[in-house]
């Protein structure tokens, strides 16, 4: 951050709150202004300055300026969305807006533009400095701070840690399960899609979870037997939504999904014939997962998740609840 955006910033933090006379129909503009100052131009004298533009050197900043909406606010334009901004710098005393973040409806919880800078106040409206203008390097370095906090909105995620069965296998018998004794926990693993809406605390995406464990059972109530083995393998796939919240390094992502769960017990015999049974059902699906980026792209994540099979078909079968703790890597894109 440059000396001439330090001291802007410090000042800025030190304003006077005030409200800057736009409230009409759930539009509101805010400004954090020094001082109170007399009008100097009417709004269509308000020159707009964005997209990293210079202004003239000489400007004095007189505060920050942005918008807010009411839940009820209908749609706006951009256009008039300007116009709320130049009424509000008029009446602040300023002659100009240097305009450092401007935000897009995302059409979930933003359906109106965002738009933040700082009034001015210009005098001499000559630019003497534009190949290193103070105020062009204020919004580069602004928006490279925005991009670093932010974090992309599509991801990829996959990990692996252990998986537990909270309840007995149904499809397993009561004698195999106190034999096998290992049934309960394996190994469990996540591969998700996710797209994060920018701006916003929501998210959507897919997730395939799976499990799975295996046991040798080698003897029946205290009697030596001809061993076989067992395989139990858990594959769910769920639509998921999320609600999110980040920071330059971190990211907090909950999700909950309503999907489809394959639960597939395999029976492998030495001397008879294996054997297969197959459960399908509808899956609950919850999950919460803290990730740590290591750069612009990648981070590190460990997921705590549940996975509960239902008896929706009336089989009478009962519910299968899985869960488990798991790390592994996101990619951003």
């Amino acid at each position: 951050m440059t000396k001439f955006m330090k001291i802007r910033t410090t000042s800025l933090l030190l304003f006077i709150a005030l409200l800057s006379g736009c409230n009409t129909g759930g539009y509101l503009v805010r400004a954090r202004m020094s001082d109170k100052y007399p009008v100097v131009a009417p709004p269509e004298m308000v020159r707009l300055y964005t997209d990293g533009e210079a202004a003239p050197d000489s400007s004095k900043v007189l505060g920050e300026m942005w918008t807010v909406y009411e839940p009820d606010a209908p749609k706006i334009t951009y256009d008039s969305t300007l116009n709320l901004i130049r009424r509000a710098v008029s009446a602040s005393g300023g002659n100009g807006f240097y305009m450092l973040e401007h935000r897009k409806p995302n059409h979930l919880d933003a359906i109106n533009h965002y738009v933040d800078g700082v009034v001015l106040l210009t005098e001499d409206t000559t630019i003497y400095n534009r190949a290193n203008n103070p105020f062009s390097m204020w919004y580069t370095e602004h928006n490279a701070e925005l991009k670093r906090e932010r974090v992309s909105p599509h991801y990829l995620h996959i990990d692996a840690g252990l998986s537990i069965l909270a309840n007995e296998q149904p499809m397993i018998s009561e004698t195999e399960q106190v034999n096998s004794g290992t049934l309960k926990r394996g190994v469990g693993w996540n591969a998700a899609y996710n797209y994060l809406v920018p701006y916003s605390l929501y998210g959507f995406g897919v997730v395939y979870s799976g499990h799975l464990a295996n046991a040798t059972i080698a003897e029946r109530n205290g009697a030596t037997i001809p061993s076989y083995s067992i395989c139990n393998t858990i594959h769910s796939v769920i639509p998921t939504i999320s609600m999110y919240g980040c920071s330059e390094r971190s990211l907090l992502v909950a999700s909950f999904g309503l999907g489809c769960m394959w639960n597939i017990v395999d029976w492998d015999y030495t001397e008879a014939q294996n054997k297969r049974s197959v459960e399908a059902d509808l899956t609950l699906y919850v999950s919460a997962e803290y990730e740590y980026r290591i750069t612009q792209n990648v981070g590190i994540s460990g997921r705590l998740y549940l996975n509960e099979l239902s008896d929706s078909n009336g089989d009478n079968n009962p519910d299968i609840m899985n869960g488990g703790f798991s790390l592994g890597l996101n990619y951003h894109f």
